[in-house]
Formats: C-alpha cells, sequence, structure tokens
C-alpha cells in the first residue's frame, strides 16, 4: 500500500491485490483461499477511503467556499495525521471526488498545492469588490455616487 501511494498512485484494493499476486507469483488471492476483504490491511484501506470519500462530500456541502490545501488538512486531521501523505492512499489530487470536486488537472501533484486558505480567497475578494465598485462609482448599496 505504502508503495503505490510513494510512486504518486491512487490506492485502490485492486492494485493492492494485483501488487500482492504479483510478489506471491500467484494467479489470484482466491487460488490460495484468501479472500481480500478479510485481510487487515485490505479492511483498512477500505475504510479509510470511504471515510475520506464521505469526509470530501460532507466537506463539499458544508463549505461554500474552501481550497485544496484546506481539505488536504482537514483529512489528514481526521486520522490525526499531520498530512495527507502519511495516510498512505495516493495523492491528494489524484482522488476521484477531489479531482471532481476542484477540477484539477491530471498533472496537478501534491507539492503543487499552494498554501491558500478561504480567508486568503475572501480578502481578495473583499479587494476585488471595493475596486470594482469604486471603478464604478458606486457606494456600499451599490447605488451610483
Amino acid at each position: 500500500i505504502r508503495d503505490i501511494s510513494a510512486e504518486g498512485e491512487t490506492v485502490t484494493v485492486d492494485k493492492v491485490v494485483s501488487r500482492v499476486c504479483k510478489y506471491l507469483r500467484i494467479p489470484s488471492l482466491e487460488s490460495v483461499r484468501i479472500v481480500p476483504h478479510r485481510l487487515p490491511a485490505i479492511t483498512d484501506l477500505i475504510r479509510t477511503q470511504r471515510e475520506i470519500n464521505i469526509f470530501i462530500e460532507a466537506f463539499e456541502a458544508i463549505r461554500t467556499v474552501c481550497t485544496l490545501y484546506e481539505l488536504g488538512q482537514c483529512l489528514a486531521a481526521l486520522k490525526n495525521k499531520k498530512s495527507f501523505e502519511e495516510l498512505s492512499v495516493g495523492p491528494l489530487c489524484k482522488q476521484p471526488l477531489v479531482h471532481r470536486m476542484f477540477k484539477a488537472p491530471s498533472t496537478l501533484k501534491d507539492e503543487d498545492i499552494n498554501e491558500i486558505e478561504t480567508v486568503d480567497i475572501l480578502q481578495v475578494s473583499n479587494i476585488f469588490i471595493m475596486l470594482l465598485m469604486y471603478s464604478y462609482n458606486l457606494d456600499l448599496n451599490g447605488h451610483f455616487v
């Protein structure tokens, strides 16, 4: 699991099972009477991915403005980690729900994520609105001065 994550790939049950089979030189886990979903590492991966997906959906539903940086920090905190990378589920940018939510290009890497927070966006938005109002000679109520 850590190897797949370290390679910059999204960690999935299929990839883990495939890697294990390749390592053990067997056609499938079932061929040696192992049920993949009963392996503790697979169970933990499934649980972690489920928690991440539920959290991302809740994060998106609750927050009208959020940043990719903040999402990564919150997901890490969900499992008492310092960074998303410590979750060993692959890059934040390559998580399917994150890709859908932020429309991140496939070339984006986690180390390219700028440390931008919601407050930064709101401050810039406020400056933009004030400049716009000034350029159109509007008061705070949107009336021409």
